[in-house]
């Protein structure tokens, strides 16, 4: 019995043992056929390919549910030669999909998804905005907004691993598991300055070249870098203006290649830039208004300069020149601030404060508040600039997908204002006999306030969409405005005339929504961004004084200022009948912009807008516009170096003009057209960052008119060309360099009376630089730093005749500042050589003067 039960199981046993074998050297092939390296016929290619040719070379077979698995989407893999096992990674990470064998087939299901989200701020506790944030073998990422803050959605599950990056900080790898439909919390996290970095500061918190970064929201309307923009635009950084003691906007303004600022008479100030007349005109990328007055440095991040006609987004805030784009200061996540004092020449006295703090417990409600109190004379004998503005701003992150911002900017100002003169026989400026006596006395001057209101929400509509809507209105009310002016009728008699206005009223309503959005057709990436723009605009003034002769005065005998006691007595003698002007508009847009990666080296921007104008009144017309915008991108060198090309539009709406038989035109919109190309660098980290650029602007549908004023045709031509350069460096630990370089001939080709003339107010050549070093640590004087630097301004024709000349100029400015982590202390001396020089329309400027300051920071 025992041996008969004891022989089938022995045989039991054998053929166990030998199935286990066979099912095991089964497994074993199945696995080494994951492990066998196989070519496909190119890195980038659809599942269903990439499913084909492994089919084919690896003896394996797919099992999966088309409702499941999509078939042609692409994949791009690191190399077109790898394992089955490392495609089939790549692949997942991708996909989403999960591959599992199964003998010698490959089931294939979709991975559950989830996301992850944190904040990152730097070592001092700063939360830092547009830094890159992917998921490492995926083309899934983002930036961080205002508030730091990060969210990445539909991330296959599983371990993974992010990667963070920022310009002059340690590039960072955290691990992270994705749970399907839950989101990983972060925390907050840390970005570190770079090993290299941290060789070349002087100061905790100072970076890489901190005048190099371009990084922007508001040139494109999308996370485009300076590489990857085919337009030319330049950025003045918040460390160069600390590093500069800048105390106006004006002066800061000289920074970028190509910009010369001058003032109005009317108040505020202006810019040449590319040959056409400008101001600021936007703030974080809406319309604003400083025509009349000006802003304040207090509440001001960052000024970006975007070079050319720029109609397609920017319609109604540029001109054909470019745009002047103000970035005010955002809160952030950590508790600081800073009170600081300045005072100097001309009886300056400024203080200013910056706080910042979270208001709730979790950090999703934020509030910042940045204030001034401005006090300067004049070197004149009578002048003055007061000023007083505070701009409270909030960032409210309602949940992962919603958050909300906005501000309030009120800025009160009273100020004389410059003047304005008809310069007779004189045919320099510079010989005019005006020196450095007023126009008018300290009371012939403007008062007024400027309310700027501002509110945004972005929201994510998808891990590759998302909805910004922005609002923003501008109140600009001018209580009274004495503007003095002086006709030469000789060498030495001067006719003088008080023009009295005020009050003007203007209102400024803009309404915009964008969509953006990344999604890739026929296996290339496309960035889209699509939009829709609404602006309401109102203009009241009343002139109670324009032409207001008060008398003749001799430059050789004595004679007292203007004074608005004698303006408004000679207005009440003479009878003056008020005057009065109204305004109002609108303007409706759609706009498409569309960038096309064709690789990852080559890339098109194709563009457009549709543009329809309304006025209204009594005199109520309407006009439609299309603006195109066209570029190309280039890099050679990936991320180092760039050639590109626009063709950019920028168009003004034109009403009807009058007839010499008193019929009437209606006229077209008149355009201006870029073309440009040039080459951007990006060199040894930023180290070096250098952009070189040709442009060609022609107006070709301007209004030509008779010696009389009456209209002839609409085919006027003005052509602006020029090249611009902008070199920006640190080629040595604590050493800064920034340079400038601006070509411009702007020239009437076809007109009545100015054809082959240039422009008023354009100078041919403009140069500007600053230099800086920080003394490193360990060295006798750490901490302190210097600085010096200038502009160069060509001479350009104060009339269009171009008889009258304004003279050249060259500037010097120093600079020397000790900076600790709690406070810093610093000196400038402006104008170092006491130059006399004339803007570009004909008045006196500043002589050498001296600004000190200290500030405090907790």
């Amino acid at each position: 019995m025992q041996n008969t039960l004891k022989y089938p199981y022995k045989n039991h046993c054998k053929i166990y043992f030998l199935f286990c074998c066979i099912l095991m050297s089964y497994t074993v092939t199945a696995q080494e056929k994951l492990d066998r390296e196989i070519q496909l016929p190119a890195a980038s290619l659809t599942i269903g390919g990439l499913m084909s040719e492994i089919e084919r070379q690896g003896d394996l077979r797919f099992v999966y549910s088309s409702r499941h698995v999509d078939t042609e989407k692409n994949i791009h893999l690191s190399s077109a030669i790898n394992s089955i096992k490392h495609i089939l990674e790549e692949t997942s990470l991708q996909s989403g999909l999960r591959f599992s064998l199964s003998g010698d087939q490959l089931v294939v299901n979709p991975m559950g998804k989830g996301a992850v989200t944190g904040y990152i701020k730097d070592t001092g506790g700063v939360t830092l905005d547009m830094v890159n944030i992917i998921v490492r073998g995926t083309t899934m990422g983002t930036f961080t907004d205002t508030a730091g803050k990060f969210t990445i959605r539909n991330i296959p599950e599983g371990h993974r691993i992010l990667r963070i990056s920022l310009t002059g900080h340690a590039t960072l790898e955290i691990p992270v598991n994705i749970i399907p439909g839950e989101v990983t919390q972060t925390g907050e996290i840390t970005l570190e300055e770079s090993v290299e970095q941290l060789k070349e500061v002087t100061i905790e918190g100072d970076r890489v070249n901190p005048y190099a970064d371009k990084k922007t929201e508001y040139v494109a309307r999308m996370p485009l870098n300076n590489l990857e923009n085919p337009q030319v635009y330049h950025v003045i950084t918040g460390d160069l203006l600390k590093e500069q003691l800048e105390i106006s906007v004006r002066d800061a303004l000289n920074n970028a290649p190509g910009v010369v600022t001058t003032a109005y008479p009317a108040g505020g100030f202006g810019i040449t830039l590319r040959g056409f007349n400008s101001d600021i005109n936007a703030r974080n990328g809406m319309q604003t208004s400083i025509s009349r007055s000006s802003v304040d440095l207090t509440n001001i991040e960052r000024i970006e300069v975007l070079k050319g006609p720029s109609s397609t987004l920017f319609q109604g805030q540029s001109s054909y020149g470019g745009v002047v784009n103000i970035v005010t200061k955002k809160p952030h996540r950590e508790t600081s601030g800073s009170i600081g004092y300045s005072f100097g020449s001309f009886g300056l006295s400024r203080a200013t404060v910056d706080y910042n703090t979270p208001v709730n417990e979790e950090k999703t409600l934020l509030f910042r508040v940045n204030s001034s109190l401005h006090r300067i004379g004049s070197f004149k004998e009578a002048g003055h600039n007061n000023t007083f503005s505070i701009a409270p701003s909030f960032i409210y992150n309602v949940n992962d997908d919603l958050s909300i911002s906005g501000d309030i900017e009120i800025f009160n100002f009273d100020e004389t204002r410059t003047g304005s003169y008809t310069p007779g026989p004189y045919k320099n400026t510079a010989d005019i006999p005006l020196n450095r006596e007023p126009f008018g006395a300290d009371d012939v001057n403007a008062e007024g306030t400027n309310i700027n209101t501002y509110l945004q929400a972005k929201y994510t509509i998808s891990p590759h969409w998302k909805s910004t809507t922005n609002i923003s209105v501008t109140n600009v009310n001018l209580k009274s405005s004495l503007q003095p002016h002086f006709h030469f009728i000789s060498a030495d008699t001067i006719v003088r005339e008080g023009r009295l206005y005020g009050p003007i009223v203007e209102r400024h309503l803009q309404l915009q929504q964008n969509f953006n959005g990344e999604f890739a057709v026929a296996g290339m990436k496309n960035q889209l961004l699509a939009g829709v723009d609404y602006r309401k605009y109102k203009y009241t003034r009343n002139d109670l004084g324009r032409g207001l002769m008060i008398d003749t005065i001799s430059i050789h005998d004595p004679y007292q200022v203007l004074t608005r006691r004698k303006i408004e007595k000679e207005y009440i003698k003479q009878d003056k009948e008020t005057g009065s002007s109204y305004s109002e508009n609108a303007r409706y847009g759609l706009y498409v912009s569309n960038v096309l990666h064709l690789t990852d080296k080559m890339a098109l921007m194709l563009s457009l807008r549709a543009d329809r104008y309304e006025s209204e009144g009594d005199d109520s017309w309407g006009q439609t516009a299309v603006s195109p915008k066209l570029g190309f991108v280039y890099q050679p060198v990936k991320d180092q170096i760039s050639v590109f090309g626009n063709y950019m539009d920028g168009f003004s709406n034109r009403n009807t003009a009058t007839r010499e038989d008193g019929t009437l035109e209606n006229l077209d919109p008149e355009h201006a057209t870029q073309y440009e190309g040039g080459v951007k660098m990006e060199l040894f980290d930023q180290k070096i960052s250098a952009t070189i650029s040709y442009y060609l602007i022609k107006i070709h549908n301007a209004t030509i008119s008779d010696d009389q004023g009456w209209y002839i045709a609409q085919d006027g031509v003005q052509e602006s060309k020029g090249f611009d350069i902008e070199l920006i460096a640190n080629p040595l630990p604590g050493l800064n360099v920034l340079a400038g370089y601006a070509r411009n001939e702007n020239q009437y080709l076809k007109a009545t009376r100015y054809e082959g003339k240039y422009v008023t107010g354009m100078p041919q050549n403009v140069g500007n630089f600053w230099v800086s070093y920080r003394f490193q640590p360990g060295s006798v004087i750490e901490n302190f730093g210097i600085g010096a630097g200038g502009n160069f301004v060509d001479h350009s024709f104060y009339d269009g005749d171009n008889i009258v000349t304004n003279p050249s100029y060259a500037l010097f400015n120093g600079s020397i500042f000790y900076d600790r982590s709690r406070w810093r202390a610093g000196l400038k001396v402006n104008n170092i050589t006491d130059r006399t020089y004339f803007n570009t329309r004909g008045m006196l400027e500043n002589p050498l003067n001296v600004v000190a300051n200290l500030m405090f920071r907790f």
